[in-house]
């Protein structure tokens, strides 16, 4: 440590708080209470940090841990938000979760550290991936210029720059298997914790309520001559809920199959058994599909790979396996049995001349699109199907990909679907090189991004509202740069 790093985090405390504090006093006497509530929580927020640093506090992994759990909380502070937007967006304000707190404390560390002259390993993130998101990030800025409405298309802007950041912070980072091991169980909790919920929200209705969560709990879905209620979590959509549980369900089953501790492995089962319940009563088609799609390739993967089977043989085993649980859930569950068999009132139907809008919206703006956050604004005028969904559906095509093809055009498409495909690459080569706890974690991750690009093919969800995805793609895209690193050296990094 040189001589001017002492005095340095010594003094940074002081020499911030002073500025915020008066911007503090300045704001709070305006009247601005939301933001001033928030620069207070900051300046306590920021100074307990900086003391914990010149004490040599270590939390670090505790606040990774506790922002992944946190994700499927919805509770934010949303900036400049409209009660009744004009048209239906993805992005309505400028929102700050828990877990945007939580990571923004992980990266004041961070800048702590560097300041104080403490330099870690540099990992760098594949140029490839760093060149496709910042086009894409570029190409959504650019489309904010010519939209009608900039706000809407700057509050997407805003959801882009916060998952791009946690990103690219958990992408510089070196994790050990100890901390991979706790992301499992983080995995394992969530779902566990999201299938209690369901299940109280489907059974009793009082404790986790739409009032008390902000959030819709339960969905009406017309199947066969009844009207069913689906459950949708914390998530406030049942489809979010299902893409939330594929995405971490697949980490804790594999995770579950290295486990030694047999404890621990119960715990896992338990949290994989409550899992699958909330997952059927979610009665999201598209969740079940992509899952069992995925989780058919992944553990074809497993066993090929890491346990020596064949492959005729693996297709054999898991044929047996998926035919089994296919079967005892039939049997067992009158929602999955009624979702599969019985008519759905149109809901599936509807999402063809969806796409009939899409195509023709597509076609006439395939370089740039209609402008980012701004399909359903303009979709109207491309609407020239027979029974003029878009004039009686307000919802936007159920397809990612055709949804971004159309705000900012084929190439932004593109774009996206490069860095799905790069975090599956990577997830990939490192569960081909690891072992353990981490092999089980890439192969989860790999599984849980599958679900998510088959998913949404069936689903509108904007790629940066999913904190999942890019937390779980900065980890593994770490572990793979680091995986590299290590080939190129001969020895293991410290």
């Amino acid at each position: 440590m040189n001589l001017l790093s002492r005095p340095l985090s010594l003094l940074l405390p002081l020499a911030v708080a002073i500025p915020v504090g008066a911007i503090y006093a300045i704001i709070a006497s305006s009247g601005y209470y939301k933001w001033a509530m928030v620069i207070y929580a900051g300046i306590l927020g920021l100074g307990g940090l900086a003391l914990f640093h010149i004490l040599k506090i270590t939390l670090r992994p505790t606040y990774l841990l506790g922002a992944l759990y946190m994700t499927p909380i919805l509770f934010d502070i949303n900036f400049m938000y409209e009660d009744d937007p004009l048209f239906y967006v993805h992005a309505n304000g400028y929102g700050i979760t828990i877990t945007d707190v939580l990571f923004g404390m992980l990266i004041f560390l961070w800048i702590m550290d560097g300041l104080a002259g403490k330099k870690g390993i540099d990992l760098q993130i594949p140029k490839p991936l760093k060149v496709a998101m910042a086009g894409l990030f570029i190409i959504n800025a650019l489309s904010t210029a010519t939209t009608p409405h900039p706000f809407y298309a700057l509050s997407m802007l805003w959801a882009q720059a916060k998952v791009y950041i946690i990103f690219w912070y958990l992408a510089k980072q070196v994790y050990s298997t100890n901390v991979i091991r706790w992301v499992i169980y983080t995995s394992a909790a969530i779902v566990a914790t999201q299938g209690v919920i369901v299940l109280e929200q489907r059974l009793l209705g009082v404790i986790f309520t739409a009032e008390l969560l902000g959030q819709n709990t339960t969905w009406a879905s017309t199947i066969g001559s009844e009207l069913v209620t689906r459950v949708s979590g914390t998530m406030g959509q049942p489809n979010a809920l299902a893409m939330l549980m594929n995405e971490f369900m697949l980490i804790t089953i594999f995770g579950m199959m290295v486990e030694r501790h047999l404890g621990i492995k119960i715990l896992l089962i338990v949290a994989i058994l409550l899992a699958v319940i909330g997952e059927i009563f979610t009665a999201s088609r598209g969740g079940w599909l992509s899952l069992a799609t995925a989780f058919i390739v992944c553990f074809v993967m497993w066993l090929t790979l890491k346990r020596g089977y064949g492959f005729f043989s693996s297709v054999s085993l898991i044929g047996i396996v998926g035919s089994t649980l296919f079967g005892i859930l039939f049997g067992a569950s009158e929602a999955f049995r009624n979702r599969l068999t019985q008519d759905d009132a149109g809901t599936a139907e509807v999402r063809w001349p969806l796409m009939e809008v899409a195509e023709n919206l597509i076609a006439a703006n395939p370089l740039t699109g209609v402008g980012l956050n701004h399909y359903t604004y303009f979709m109207q005028l491309y609407d020239r199907t027979f029974d003029a969904i878009s004039f009686n559906y307000r919802a936007p095509v159920h397809n990612t990909y055709m949804l971004v093809a159309g705000e900012v055009g084929i190439p932004g498409s593109l774009l996206m679907i490069f860095i799905l495909v790069s975090v599956l690459y990577c997830a990939y080569k490192v569960f081909r090189a690891a072992q353990g706890y981490e092999a089980a974690f890439a192969l989860g991750v790999f599984g849980g991004v599958l679900t998510w690009m088959l998913h949404n093919m069936v689903d509108p969800t904007s790629i940066y509202a999913d904190y999942p995805f890019w937390i779980l793609a900065g980890i593994t895209v770490a572990m793979y740069t680091r995986m590299k690193l290590e080939k190129q050296q001969g020895a293991p990094l410290a």
